[in-house]
C-alpha cells in the first residue's frame, strides 16, 4: 500500500532535481543541463541550478566532438570527473568564467532523458572533495527514477502514476531540510544559553582585576579571563558556522575603509608578534576606495588568518600583510614563513572542523572553524579566497573583494 495514498503531487522541476542531487552530493551547486544535437557537436543547455546561479544558467556549453567531454556525452551515460570545471567556459565568456572560478572540483552526470535524448547534471565542488562510484551510481538512479516518474505522469490528473518514488524523495529532501534547521536553531539557542552565564564570569571577572591587589592571585584571575574569551569566542564561532551553512548568516555592508580594518588587525597582533620574535609588515595600497562590506565579518577574517599565522610562525619569521587594487576588486594577502601547509591538505584547510595539519604536534588546538567561516564570508560578499602553500617556506593565504555591492539601507 502507498505510503502517501492522498497525496498529489505535480511534477518534480528541474531545479527540485538539482536540489535534490545537491543534497544527496553534499555539493556547493547543481545545475541541470538538457543536451541539444547540432550536427556532430551536442550543445549542453541549462535549464535551472540549485542554489540559483544566474551566471551559470545563463551560458550553454558548446562541445566539440573531438574533446573528452564530447567523446563521454556521446557515450553511455556515466559520471565524468572534471579535472578543473574553469575548463567548460569558453575564453570568451567572462561572466561565465567568473561564476566557475571557485568551484575546484566538479562531476558531470550523465543520463537518458528520452530514447534519443539525455539530461545532465553538472555537480560543483569549492574543494577537491572526490565522490567515490557507489555515490555517483547512486545520484544516477536517484535522478533517473526522478525523471521517469515525472514522464509517468498522467494528463488527467498530474497525479503520479507508478508513485511513490517522487513523494519519497521529496518528502526525504524536507525531513533533511527541517533536521538541519532544528541543528542550527539547537546551537543557536545553546550558544546563547552558555554565552549567558560566561559574559557573567566575565564581567566579574573584569571587576576583580581591578580590586586585587595580590599579584599572584591576579594572574590566575587573568588566566580566567583569557580562558573565558576564547570560550565566549568559540561559542560565537560555532553559532555563525551553524548559520552559515543553513544560509541563515546576513551581512550588513556599509561604506567602509578596507586599509583601517587591516590596520586595526594588524595593531591588535602586533603586540603578541613582538613577543613571539614575528616581525609583521604591511604594504597597504592608498588607491583602494572606501566600498560597501562588513566590517564586523572582514575583521573576524583578518584576525583568524593573521591569528593562524601567529602559531605557526617561529621566532624570528615574518607575517606580511598587503593589499592592492584588482579590477573591480580589492586584493588582500597574508604571507607568513611558517612551517607550510603539506599539499595532501591544501584542499580540506577550509573545511569545517578541520584543523591546520601541525595543530595538534605544536599545542595549537582549535575547533577547526575558522578558515571555514573565512570562507563562508568572504564568499557571501561574492568574494574568493584561496591558499598556496610550501612546507618549510610559508603560506600565502588571500581572498578578494567587490568594489561594486551596494550597501545596506
Amino acid at each position: 500500500m502507498s505510503a502517501f495514498p492522498e497525496q498529489i503531487l505535480p511534477p518534480v522541476s528541474h531545479r527540485d532535481i538539482a536540489r535534490l542531487v545537491l543534497t544527496a552530493a553534499q555539493a556547493d551547486q547543481a545545475v541541470y543541463y538538457r543536451s541539444v544535437r547540432v550536427g556532430e557537436q551536442v550543445n549542453l543547455v541549462p535549464s535551472a541550478s540549485y542554489p540559483d546561479n544566474a551566471a551559470l544558467t545563463s551560458h550553454p556549453l558548446m562541445v566539440s566532438p573531438a574533446t573528452a567531454l564530447g567523446r563521454f556525452l556521446a557515450g553511455t551515460p556515466g559520471a565524468h570527473e572534471l579535472i578543473d570545471p574553469l575548463l567548460l567556459a569558453s575564453p570568451k565568456d567572462a561572466q561565465f568564467q567568473e561564476a566557475l572560478r571557485g568551484y575546484r572540483h566538479g562531476v558531470l552526470l550523465s543520463f537518458p532523458a528520452a530514447e534519443t535524448d539525455r539530461s545532465c547534471l553538472l555537480v560543483l565542488y569549492k574543494n577537491e572533495q572526490k565522490l567515490p562510484l557507489p555515490a555517483l551510481a547512486a545520484i544516477r538512479e536517484l535522478v533517473i527514477r526522478t525523471e521517469t516518474g515525472n514522464r509517468a505522469l498522467t494528463k488527467e490528473t498530474g497525479a503520479p502514476a507508478a508513485g511513490e518514488s517522487i513523494a519519497e524523495l521529496k518528502t526525504r529532501l524536507v525531513e533533511v531540510e527541517r533536521i538541519n534547521l532544528g541543528q542550527v536553531e539547537f546551537i543557536a539557542g545553546l550558544g546563547h544559553e552558555l554565552k549567558t552565564p560566561l559574559n557573567s564570569i566575565i564581567g566579574f571577572g573584569s571587576l576583580l582585576e581591578k580590586q586585587i591587589m595580590d599579584e599572584e592571585l591576579s594572574e590566575e584571575i587573568d588566566m580566567i579571563m583569557v580562558s573565558a574569551n576564547k570560550l565566549l569566542e568559540l561559542i560565537e564561532d560555532l553559532i555563525d558556522s551553524y548559520k552559515a551553512a543553513a544560509g541563515k548568516l546576513v551581512l550588513h555592508r556599509q561604506t567602509e575603509d578596507l586599509n583601517d580594518v587591516l590596520g586595526s588587525s594588524i595593531e591588535a597582533v602586533r603586540v603578541i608578534a613582538d613577543e613571539k620574535g614575528i616581525t609583521v609588515r604591511n604594504y597597504l595600497a592608498g588607491q583602494i576606495p572606501k566600498f560597501p562590506f562588513d566590517r564586523k565579518r572582514i575583521q573576524q577574517v583578518m584576525n583568524n588568518l593573521l591569528g593562524n599565522a601567529l602559531k605557526f610562525v617561529p621566532p624570528g619569521g615574518e607575517i606580511i600583510v598587503r593589499s592592492m587594487l584588482q579590477g573591480d576588486f580589492a586584493r588582500v594577502t597574508v604571507t607568513d614563513t611558517g612551517q607550510g601547509i603539506p599539499a595532501n591538505s591544501i584542499g580540506t584547510v577550509f573545511q569545517r572542523f578541520k584543523q591546520l595539519q601541525g595543530a595538534e604536534e605544536r599545542d595549537h588546538h582549535s575547533a577547526g572553524m575558522g578558515l571555514a567561516l573565512c570562507k563562508d564570508f568572504i564568499e557571501m560578499h561574492g568574494g574568493v579566497i584561496k591558499v598556496s602553500s610550501e612546507v618549510g617556506r610559508g603560506s600565502v593565504f588571500e581572498f578578494t573583494l567587490p568594489l561594486t555591492a551596494a550597501a545596506d539601507e
